[in-house]
């Protein structure tokens, strides 16, 4: 809402793994111990997205509930447990085994909600660290692997998933999970009520202290007087304020309003 026009032409970005601009995301930085909505998450990155004008329209600080639009679910684990075998011939050892990093992407706040556009993955660069003590210690220790082990492989689930490595400008995450936002046009209903009971000529009614609750002097006012009506109270010089009744007590002449009067 008030977000204005948002214009993005991702073509432009020369550089998608720097990004930052033209709706394309700065680089995500993996870290184990990161929590999404930390500095260099998915997460972080996404609402800090800006368009063709550099102005940003994931975040919207007025608005009273949640103000990013997306929250961003992390989860990892192995898939296959697996193991190296040692080649007779001399080469790097083979490996099998499986390991799955899984991003849920929600938009979850109200100047996010409806129909979205697609999410692209533009550059992946994510991998296995082969130089790592705990690639070299624990998954390939060079102690037993004389010849190394091969290349971990790099692979999306399927061609509409970002690749895991370079060149993946043709993927796009999948949705999963069709959302139940609105969206088109809304129509609202209006009745508007043509039976107005006027407080007799010479009545009045008097206010509590605090407004919460009226006195009627006319003994017969509120009868015919019903939870959820309204009563419009005037100033005399056009100037009219309405409050929904939320109680009635005909003994004592009073009602309560869902808003204190004034």
């Amino acid at each position: 809402p008030s977000l204005g026009i948002i214009s993005c032409t991702p073509a432009m970005v020369a550089n998608p793994g720097v990004g930052g601009s033209h709706c394309v995301s700065s680089p995500v930085l993996p870290s184990y111990g990161a929590t999404e909505g930390d500095i260099g998450t998915l997460e972080r990155v996404l609402n800090d997205m800006v368009d063709d004008n550099g102005t940003g329209f994931m975040r919207s600080p007025n608005i009273p509930s949640k103000q990013t639009a997306v929250t961003v679910t992390r989860s990892s684990g192995i898939v296959t447990k697996g193991s190296c075998t040692v080649d007779p011939m001399g080469g790097p050892a083979t490996c099998t085994g499986s390991y799955k990093i899984s991003y849920s992407v929600e938009f979850d706040a109200v100047h996010s909600a409806g129909d979205v556009g697609p999410l692209t993955v533009v550059n992946s660069n994510v991998r296995l660290d082969t130089t790592s003590s705990s690639f070299l210690t624990t998954m390939c220790p060079v102690a037993h692997f004389v010849n190394g082990c091969e290349d971990p492989v790099g692979a999306a689930l399927d061609a509409s998933h970002g690749s895991f490595y370079e060149n993946s400008a043709s993927h796009t995450a999948v949705e999963t999970t069709k959302g139940d936002q609105p969206s088109g046009t809304v129509e609202l209903e209006y009745e508007c009520e043509s039976r107005v009971e006027q407080l007799p000529a010479g009545k009045k009614l008097t206010t509590s202290s605090d407004g919460s609750t009226a006195l009627f002097d006319d003994a017969t006012y509120t009868d015919n007087m019903n939870v959820g009506q309204y009563i419009r109270l005037s100033d005399g010089n056009g100037v009219d304020i309405y409050r929904r009744v939320v109680s009635v007590d005909t003994v004592s002449d009073t009602v309560t309003f869902d808003v204190a009067v004034p």
